[in-house]
């Protein structure tokens, strides 16, 4: 059974309970991020500093080396990140279920204090949307 209490008070008490799993998964999700940001700019400056070592820095190859090498550690970081993002999304699911809380009630209630936007980033429609 889902908790149906309608006041915003009983509200904030009921979902002040769980801010720990919310911060924590909001972490959690803003360390792939950060850690997959700074591996896709690593393997970028990985191959200038072999062309710098190799003497070639001066010409265009290892410059459209390095953007192709960015390009496609973007790509495999989306492929990470995708699946982060959907075994997290199913561990807070998990959680409210277990909890009696609807998951939808728990997002909005931590969207609307901007604190947490990698949680609240979880549960985005991640279908293009018509104009």
């Amino acid at each position: 059974m889902i908790e149906t209490d309608e006041t915003p008070a009983a509200d904030a008490d009921r979902f002040e309970r769980h801010r720990a799993l919310v911060r924590e998964t909001d972490r959690r999700f803003a360390t792939v991020y950060g850690a997959g940001g700074a591996a896709v700019l690593g393997t970028g400056a990985a191959v200038l500093v072999i062309a710098f070592a190799l003497g070639a820095l001066g010409t265009v190859l290892p410059w459209v080396l390095a953007v192709t090498v960015v390009l496609i550690a973007l790509f495999a970081l989306r492929v990470v990140v995708n699946k982060r993002r959907e075994a997290l999304k199913a561990q807070v699911r998990s959680y409210c279920e277990v909890n009696d809380l609807d998951w939808r009630a728990i997002r909005d209630y931590y969207e609307g204090e901007g604190i947490y936007p990698y949680f609240v980033s979880l549960f985005d429609d991640r279908t293009p949307r018509a104009p």
